[in-house]
């Protein structure tokens, strides 16, 4: 019945507009413009999102925690509504194959510049603001519940009338107006939640939510998505190595991350057998030379972090061992000649020149140093003989790549470096 009266007063007062020429905006009520009467009754508008946890790449992937934040997101449109939302509800329907409602807790509930705190850990809520305090009669009521056996969460804002404690009757108050001076038209709620301690790396948790303002069709929001990654990045030290000058080792490292990808490495080092000490921390280089000392022997393991914060855990065992008191590892190990880049580094074009002993199906692929795919660079079967292939790196972000020929015989591979 109310909402039969409320858009019969919506009525009478455009009639009484056009008759009397008034504009039929007033009180943060944002009319059609020009006087005239809309035949379409006065109503909200509501664009919508949700957001969650921020995480790394097209996945968002994210580290395993004990619980996620959610902030739902409305407004009453600026552009499309024309008059105070006076009932606003909001639903979400929550994976319990993956959350954890044991865990779950209520936050904040906002609307325009007022914002209610809940008490951490409640499951149900419900306040109401006077709004008298502003010059408005009314009174906002703002109540919530979580239902743990479905996963659905509810609220619901509802502006009433402070005499009848119904919903308010006049079509020029309510809770959020049409948003023309933010924040007069906009409102959040949040929550936080676990997850089941039986995920799975490589989960993919996606959460929509759906808001209705007034007798509109509820809207859902964007699905927001994150991807667990639960499992630390591999690295080892690479076997080969130089020395310069009797007491410079240049040593590599390399690493690989099934899901958000290797960050950056830790290098650690331990001279004559002594205790491990920290050599390169976090660094994002895969190769380095080390200063060491005549008749020394030194020995090497990485470590690598993941783009969330995933640290790979070693003991301390040698993954590379060099002994500067024998002079035959002080002669650079001689170049593999069956793949060369020319010139290395290079800025926009370089050559590969390949060196087929046998005719074979050829691949020439390129990797980031965490081991992920950047292009195809070559792929056919070619016959014995050397082959030059001109490759474009103006389409790549300066940085270390890794370039693998494939042959029916072996791999090889190669440090490409863009500039």
């Amino acid at each position: 019945m109310k909402s039969f009266i409320k858009y019969f007063v919506f009525f009478f007062l455009g009639l009484s507009q056009l008759v009397n020429g008034e504009d039929g905006c007033g009180n943060g009520c944002s009319g059609n413009g020009g006087g005239g009467f809309d035949s379409n009754p006065e109503q909200s508008a509501d664009p919508n999102e949700i957001v969650g946890l921020s995480g790394h790449g097209e996945k968002n992937y994210i580290p395993q925690r004990s619980s996620l934040n959610y902030t739902l997101y409305f407004e009453n449109d600026p552009e499309l509504a024309t008059a105070p939302a006076q009932e606003i509800f909001l639903t979400d329907s929550l994976d319990l194959t993956k959350f954890n409602p044991e865990q779950f807790s209520f936050g904040t509930f906002t609307f325009r510049d007022i914002t209610i705190e809940a008490i951490p850990g409640l499951t149900e809520f419900s306040k109401d603001v006077d709004m008298r305090d502003r010059g408005e009669n009314s009174i906002v009521r703002i109540s919530a519940v979580f239902d743990k056996a479905k996963g659905i969460i509810h609220w619901h804002l509802i502006a009433l009338d402070p005499e009848t404690m119904d919903l308010t009757e006049s079509p020029y108050l309510g809770i959020l107006y049409p948003n023309t001076e933010p924040p007069i038209g906009e409102g959040n709620v949040t929550y936080s939640i676990g997850l089941r301690s039986d995920i799975n790396d490589g989960a993919v948790i996606e959460n929509q939510g759906h808001i209705t303002f007034d007798l509109n069709e509820a809207i859902a929001t964007n699905v927001y998505v994150n991807t667990l990654d639960m499992l630390p990045p591999a690295s080892r030290m690479n076997e080969a190595c130089e020395i310069v000058r009797d007491t410079m080792i240049v040593v590599s490292w390399s690493g690989s991350d099934s899901g958000s990808g290797v960050r950056d490495y830790s290098i650690y080092v331990s001279e004559n057998e002594q205790p491990y000490s920290l050599w390169l921390l976090n660094t994002t280089e895969t190769a380095a030379t080390f200063e060491g000392h005549p008749n020394s022997v030194y020995k090497f393991y990485a470590t690598a972090t993941d783009n969330v914060g995933n640290v790979e855990s070693k003991n301390e065992t040698a993954e590379l061992r060099v002994d500067l008191g024998h002079t035959a590892i002080n002669k650079p190990k001689q170049e593999n000649q069956d793949l060369i880049i020319i010139p290395n580094p290079a800025k926009h074009t370089t050559t590969v020149r390949m060196n087929i002993r046998q005719a074979s199906e050829v691949k020439l692929l390129l990797y980031t140093l965490s081991g992920q795919l950047v292009s195809t660079v070559y792929d056919r079967y070619s016959a014995p003989g050397k082959k030059d292939i001109l490759l474009d790196i103006s389409r790549f972000a300066p940085g270390a790549y890794v370039l693998e020929m494939q042959t029916n015989e072996n791999k090889m591979v190669k440090r490409l470096v863009v500039q």
